[in-house]
């Protein structure tokens, strides 16, 4: 039979869609979804589909001062179709599973819209469906700063004169993030934000220890006055209206998930070092303690850790494994209050190879299975121009784990000047085509392809990797335990660390990836499933 139309009684509402391809006399005619609204396309198109990206409506750009986003998209943000929620070991949003493919991006809270909406839109094109980004730019005030304000946005400062953390809601401060949040929206986007940061940059905990004249790095998680300015900032956040949306951080189905820290240890890279007594259980309990202060203030939202996912197995001898960093991945995805447990994967910086980084991949979703909640892999990469072969490696292990969630580090676009934002730690993709992204993209497809609204397990099966991750971790290396990739936005590393203490990395530029594209981790799919009709997850916009 054929139709002209489709009728949707609410398409506020509406979170399936079925997609039928109504045949007439010269082909068919292809029902399909732009931003939740259903229509024909004309028969002169019969026995296509579309290929173009989803058009995207671009907020327009006011800038003031610091160049602060102070405007609001030219359309309302698109309806959210509710709030994620762990379900098991998987992800769903209003009982439809939600795997997704996600990526980072630090540096949307400090810079002009444009560059913020081109690095959204990448994502949209990429079939990316969760940004991991900073929700915190911590600088000293009047006391001294670890790290400078980030192109004069701040959102932390100390106050002499109300002898107290001061935090800036003004045009060069909270009114970024809500922009960030706002475009998002507009997107369809989730945003996972992270409170602090475990290193110099941005300021982080060793700004909180230098406005309270503590002494240790990790005095953050035992002094009481760090705990209540910390508890203080979470707390303006959750209740925060946006000044974009007019809708509160804690009401708003576009924030993921709100993260506790990023990386956090015993030892960071600013001017504190680590007390002889820290360890897992100082971390665990302030993790515990916070995420169940961030639960008696948002019920309606998800909370994570951000850790690297540093285990604490009783005589290991491989420090990412023996709790000597302070990281407990088991004991902090075991808190009632934590949701689902967080990972990050860099093998380089860490002296280790590929092999290895896929047994730590299912060491961790084997982690979470045991614990009965989700695993995402937040933040995952490989440096320089050789990504291809190691990335499909460890993709492959993601999904034949069937692991809930990833994000790439990092995604990054055109600035404002139509400059791209410099890769300065050699990780950075572009959405250029690049052998690179295009595997993204292909990672991202899979992801969702498993996405059904019933409560069965994903029913399309990843290829299975040329080689077999190994059975067993291999052999401890002999170097010093290394810090995560540095994230600073300003410059890149220039010099080569202490073997005295944690290893940094000098980045190189990119120069080339391989001419051909090793097989993809997963067959795309390409074909209509074989059933009658095409049941899609809407998120606000076209699925095709």
């Amino acid at each position: 039979g054929s139709s002209s139309n489709i009728a949707v009684a609410n398409r506020n509402s509406v979170y399936r869609i079925t997609i039928i391809l109504l045949p007439t006399t010269t082909g068919f005619n292809e029902a399909f979804i732009d931003n939740i609204r259903v229509s024909n396309l004309p028969s002169s198109t019969s026995g296509t589909t579309p290929t173009t990206t989803p058009s995207t409506p671009t907020p327009s750009t006011t800038t003031t001062g610091t160049n602060t986003p102070t405007s609001t998209p030219t359309s309302a943000p698109s309806p959210s179709s509710g709030f994620v929620k762990r379900v098991g070991t998987k992800f769903q949003v209003n009982n439809c599973d939600f795997y997704f493919a996600g990526t980072n991006c630090y540096y949307l809270i400090y810079n002009k819209n444009t560059a913020v909406d081109n690095v959204l839109d990448s994502a949209v094109q990429m079939g990316l469906k969760v940004i991991r980004t900073w929700g915190m730019i911590d600088t000293g005030g009047d006391k001294e700063s670890v790290d400078g304000p980030k192109s004069g946005y701040y959102y932390q400062s100390w106050s002499n004169a109300q002898n107290k953390v001061v935090i800036n809601t003004g045009t060069n401060g909270l009114v970024s993030l809500d922009y960030v949040m706002a475009a998002a929206k507009q997107r369809g986007l989730r945003v996972i934000m992270s409170l602090v940061n475990n290193w110099a940059q941005f300021g982080g905990i060793d700004q909180y220890v230098v406005w309270y004249g503590g002494s240790y790095h990790d005095d953050f998680y035992t002094n009481t006055q760090i705990k209540a300015a910390y508890k203080n900032y979470v707390s303006t956040l959750i209740n925060r209206v946006n000044s974009v949306t007019g809708i509160t951080y804690k009401n708003d189905p576009t924030l993921f998930a709100w993260e506790l820290t990023n990386e956090l240890r015993c030892r960071g890279s600013g001017k504190f070092g680590p007390s002889s007594s820290c360890g897992p259980s100082t971390l665990t309990s302030w993790v515990k303690e916070m995420s169940s202060y961030i639960k008696t203030l948002d019920s309606n939202h998800m909370v994570t850790v951000g850790d690297e996912g540093f285990f604490n197995r009783a005589g290991n001898s491989d420090w990412t494994y023996n709790g000597s960093e302070g990281g407990d991945f088991e004991a902090f995805i075991a808190a009632d209050s934590i949701d689902f447990g967080t990972f990050h994967i860099y093998t380089q910086d860490w002296s280790k190879d590929v092999s290895w980084g896929s047994q730590w991949i299912q060491d961790h979703i084997a982690a979470g299975n045991a614990a009965g909640k989700p695993v995402v892999a937040e933040e995952f990469g490989w440096k320089n121009s050789d990504k291809v072969q190691p990335l499909t490696t460890h993709i492959n292990a993601m999904q034949n784990g069937r692991i809930a969630g990833t994000a790439y580090w990092m995604l990054a676009a055109k600035m404002d000047d139509g400059s791209l934002y410099p890769d300065y730690d050699g990780y950075t993709i572009y959405n250029d085509g690049s052998q690179a992204a295009n595997l993204i993209k292909q990672h991202a497809s899979f992801m969702s392809s498993n996405n059904a609204c019933s409560s069965s397990s994903p029913t399309s099966s990843p290829t299975t990797p040329t080689s077999a991750p190994p059975t067993s971790r291999p052999a401890t290396p002999t170097s010093s335990p290394a810090t995560s990739v540095p994230k600073s936005p300003t410059s890149s590393p220039t010099t080569a660390p202490p073997t005295s203490s944690p290893a940094t990395s000098t980045p190189k530029s990119p120069t080339t990836v391989p001419t051909t594209i090793p097989k993809s981790p997963t067959t795309t799919p390409t074909t209509t499933p074989k059933s009658p009709t095409i049941t899609i997850l809407c998120s606000g916009r076209r699925h095709m």
